[in-house]
């Protein structure tokens, strides 16, 4: 309701009756000006009392209109203090922060660089823990940097028990690093026992040694003997083989033995027994060669090493084995012999070169590499220029396993190993009456030169079960003047299965039976080559060209122009027919379909 102030009425009177005109005022003022006016008067004429004004005229009317005048009626609003915006029960400045609910007066005091209950702390009453600065990294902490907090502060950690906390490398239980003259594991005790610092000689160190423990030897010429018996220990020459030498030849006994179930780790040296021999393991021992040269050593067998009873086992690694000679009236193993049939011989990384066994009596000898009766594991090895001397029958001149032992060859190249002046040679390779795997083996430039008979200048099988697969059998040559039966194989008996596998460029120059020379054994062959072997590919056995994907063609390697067979690059050219031509089943490592050859297959690595 609109009111109306005296003045109004005053000039509602006045305006009233115009002498002038008879009609009723009709005029309804909605001006916009900040008078509150409202005046009466509907009279319709045209005189100036129909002013729509908007003139500063302030009449006083106490009307409560909701028109857009300048009134100043009171608000109702109840205001009583500050607003509660995080709606927690409480507003500043009792609440320290009014934008978050978890933080008032009273409540539970958290762990988190906050002051939760508005006490002017942040994470009082809160349980801490001890932190000790990590600098290296190793999940251990220096004891003397600690600090207390419920949380742990950048780079600490709750154990501050390292003893070297520079060093990743060092901290409780951590594994020994051999020979670095530290407390590795932080247990107060330098796991090392060293020559000459903490005792004069490698004889004296072990007599001292406990199971477990590592000597560790600084380089020099060492004139003694490593021999262990029912510890386990590890001998280590610190600045490697190449500065560090072992001669036991004032001994005349071999330089390196484990017996006694020992378990014996020799690493790291030159090894030379002279005439005593190299190594041995004997009685269940266990002896492991690692990064070593074994070398100039002479014995009747084995003249590098010998495993000479049951469940004994050698393992040689990262080594070169050369230069050993065993000689004799019975000699084997030109650098090893094998016997223990219960036992495995293990080489991996390993050159076995220029090794002999030379006869001073008639007989067949064995092995002018490795002569092995027991279990032999092979990868990734050389066995290169060995050779069989003088003996009435050469077998294996590179390597032979026989009876009772079995052979699993990865990655071998067996090249440039020769028998020479006896009467028959039977093979770089020997296999006779035992389970083989040979995969991506070259066997490759070997001679066999006998007075009568040459049988498989590059591999001979006996009453075998043999796989050979993705491998190359080059360039082999056998000479005797009776025959020579197999450039390349000779299989005599037995079961034999060739996949992937190229055989070929054999020679003789005499009266020769062929690349592959077969007698009264199981064959089958599949996806391989036979081409240009001297006296035709396949002999005594029906050919496989043309059936389960097998060819005779021109492989393609690479380069096998030099006289050096261990310079032969046996990868195949681009637009070689063997490329791809292999057993569909297996893939080469890139993810093709498998060569044929020695650098075909899964195995073939790089």
């Amino acid at each position: 309701m609109r009111l109306i102030t005296p003045l109004a009425l005053l000039l509602f009177a006045c305006d009233a009756k115009d002498p002038a005109d008879t009609e009723t005022d009709t005029d309804t003022d909605t001006d916009s000006d900040a008078d509150t006016d409202s005046d009466a008067d509907t009279d319709s004429d045209a005189d100036a009392d129909t002013d729509t004004d908007t003139d500063a005229d302030s009449d006083a009317d106490s009307d409560s209109d909701s028109d857009t005048d300048a009134d100043t009626d009171a608000d109702a609003d109840t205001d009583t203090g500050p607003l509660d915006l995080d709606g927690d029960g409480f507003a500043p400045p009792d609440d320290c922060d009014d934008a978050d609910p978890s933080r008032y007066p009273g409540a539970i005091e958290l762990c988190n660089d906050a002051d939760d209950d508005c006490d002017g702390v942040a994470d009082d009453g809160v349980p801490t823990t001890t932190w000790y600065v990590d600098l290296d990294g190793d999940g251990f902490g220096d004891g003397s940097q600690a600090s207390d907090a419920c949380a742990a502060p950048p780079g600490t950690v709750a154990d501050g028990s390292d003893c070297d906390d520079t060093n990743p490398a060092v901290s409780p239980g951590a594994p020994p690093d051999l020979c670095d003259a530290l407390d590795t594991d932080c247990d107060g005790v330098i796991e090392e026992i060293r020559v000459p610092a903490d005792f004069a000689t490698i004889t004296e160190a072990l007599a001292a040694a406990v199971s477990g423990d590592t000597i560790c030897v600084e380089p020099a010429t060492y004139e003694e003997r490593i021999v262990v018996s029912g510890r386990d220990i590890t001998v280590v020459g610190r600045a490697g083989r190449d500065q560090t030498f072992l001669d036991s030849t004032t001994y005349n006994l071999r330089a390196v033995l484990a017996d006694a179930a020992a378990t014996l780790v020799v690493e790291g040296f030159t090894i030379t027994g002279g005439p005593g021999g190299g190594a041995r393991v004997r009685t269940g021992g266990t002896l492991v060669l690692r990064d070593v040269i074994v070398e100039d050593n002479t014995q009747t067998m084995g003249a590098a090493a010998i495993v000479d009873s049951n469940g004994a086992a050698l393992t040689i690694e990262d080594s070169v084995v050369r230069d050993n000679l065993a000689e004799g009236s019975a000699p084997v193993g030109g650098a090893i012999a094998h016997f223990a049939t219960a036992g495995t011989l293990t080489l991996r990384n390993t050159q076995i070169v220029d090794n002999t066994v030379l006869c001073t009596a008639t007989g067949e000898r064995f092995g002018g590499g490795i002569s092995a009766a027991g279990n032999v594991v092979l990868e990734d090895v050389v066995l290169a220029r060995n050779r069989i001397q003088g003996c009435s029958g050469a077998s294996g001149t590179a390597l032979s396993v026989r009876d009772a032992g079995s052979l699993t060859a990865t990655r071998v190249t067996i090249a440039e190993n020769q028998a020479s002046g006896g009467q028959a040679a039977k093979g770089a390779v020997h296999l006779r009456g035992l389970g083989a795997t040979l995969s991506n083996v070259a066997i490759v430039g070997n001679e066999g030169l006998a007075s009568t008979s040459v049988q498989g200048a590059g591999l001979y099988a006996e009453n075998a079960v043999v796989a050979l697969h993705s491998s190359v059998v080059h360039g082999n040559y056998g000479s005797a003047p009776a025959y020579v039966q197999g450039t390349g194989l000779y299989l005599q008996g037995g079961s034999q299965s060739i996949v992937n596998t190229s055989i070929d460029g054999n020679q003789s120059p005499n009266l020769a039976s062929g690349g592959v020379y077969v007698v009264g054994a199981a064959l089958d062959v599949r996806y391989s080559n036979a081409f240009d072997n001297d006296g035709g590919d396949w002999v005594d056995v029906n050919d496989p060209t043309g059936t389960q994907g097998s060819v005779s063609v021109a492989p393609g390697y690479a380069d096998v122009s030099g006289s050096d067979a261990l310079l032969w690059d046996l990868h195949l050219v681009p637009g070689s027919p063997l490329v791809d031509a292999g057993d569909p089943g297996l893939l080469d490592p890139d993810g093709s379909r498998s060569d044929i050859g020695v650098h075909g297959g899964p195995a073939a690595g790089n």
